[in-house]
């Protein structure tokens, strides 16, 4: 989900904090605990979709989500 998810918001030029991607995952039922869970989720997940080959997934990833400290949208 939090590929396919950076994916959708990457088409649209939106970078969410983890601290909004874990509130709005906590709210469709995936809960992380904490954004150093998350973290680790995001990591996992970059690390799947580059392993499978998926280039523009992993970079959506890397491009979209940021720290606690970032903006939570470009526009």
């Amino acid at each position: 989900m939090i590929g396919k998810l950076a994916f959708a918001l990457y088409s649209q030029d939106i970078k969410i904090n983890l601290t909004t991607l874990n509130a709005f995952l906590e709210e469709k039922g995936f809960s992380y605990g904490n954004n150093r869970g998350l973290a680790a989720g995001v990591s996992a997940s970059y690390n799947y979709w580059k392993n499978k080959g998926n280039e523009v997934v992993a970079s959506a990833i890397t491009l979209t989500y940021s720290d606690k400290n970032a903006p939570a949208s470009n526009g």
